[in-house]
């Protein structure tokens, strides 16, 4: 067989490079992003799905999953579900597991911007100053979600267990007051609470902190929680559990008790 040319096997090399995904080209590439410290290549194939889907449903998407290929699992390319879907909620999403889930509020928004949002939605100005040390674990947890790699698992949670519920209010963690205290007039997104085994006649305040249970987050956080309540005086209710009927599920609730003196 005639030997190749240098030229023939830089063509040739390019080829099949390229139909292992390990090499795109500039004008292919439909966008970029960083999910959990790893960098994607979206190729516009893939990419395109985004449109096809607000061209059938004339509805934007929300949030979209895809799959990583095997010989190049940075570099996304396809156009079936097999490679990834785009959509609002978990129906267009599906119930097959992908590898990676993203919400468009996180790439279409600066990254300290979206923490921000996160934090403004979880109701932590609420507190009083004389709280600001719990209100300071609840911005750090928030922070840590992006910074120990859970933005997929909690774009996941989000699109299974929030989107479309009337618990969803953008955030992460929520923080809420007793409904002892609730006013609609005066805040009607809070929804009132009932804690059993609590005599109201003796309580002075009451809070309620909710968060997704994210691997390796979620316990640090409830312990953290837990020591510094008590060491701010305040009681840990252990037998306080959620109303699944009323909240997501894959959630944990903490409630502790400020008695008067």
């Amino acid at each position: 067989m005639k030997r190749l040319s240098k030229i023939d096997e830089s063509i040739w090399s390019d080829i099949h490079k390229r139909s292992n995904g390990e090499m795109t080209r500039k004008e292919d590439i439909g966008k970029i992003i960083e999910i959990d410290g790893v960098k994607y290549t979206l190729m516009k194939d893939f990419w395109g799905l985004g449109d096809v889907y607000e061209d059938e449903n004339s509805d934007k998407w929300r949030c979209f999953a895809f799959n990583k290929p095997d010989n190049s699992p940075t570099v996304i390319w396809g156009d079936t579900e097999i490679t990834g879907v785009f959509g609002i909620d978990k129906w267009d999403i599906g119930e097959d597991e992908y590898d990676v889930y993203v919400l468009r509020e996180y790439i279409d928004k600066d990254r300290d911007d979206y923490i921000d949002e996160l934090i403004d939605n979880g109701n932590f100005e609420q507190m009083y100053s004389t709280e600001l040390e719990i209100q300071d674990i609840l911005i750090k947890y928030t922070k840590k979600i992006f910074e120990d790699n859970h933005m997929s698992e909690f774009a996941y949670y989000t699109i299974y267990e929030m989107i479309g519920q009337d618990w969803d209010f953008g955030g992460a963690i929520h923080y809420e007051e007793d409904g002892t205290y609730y006013d609609e007039n005066v805040n009607p997104t809070i929804p009132p609470c009932e804690l059993e085994n609590v005599d109201y006649n003796t309580v002075q305040d009451i809070h309620i902190i909710t968060y997704p249970m994210l691997d390796n987050w979620y316990e640090d956080l409830r312990k953290e929680l837990i020591d510094t309540y008590t060491k701010l005086g305040w009681t840990h209710l252990k037998e306080y559990e959620l109303d699944y009927d009323n909240n997501p599920s894959n959630t944990e609730g903490v409630a502790f008790v400020k008695f008067k003196d």
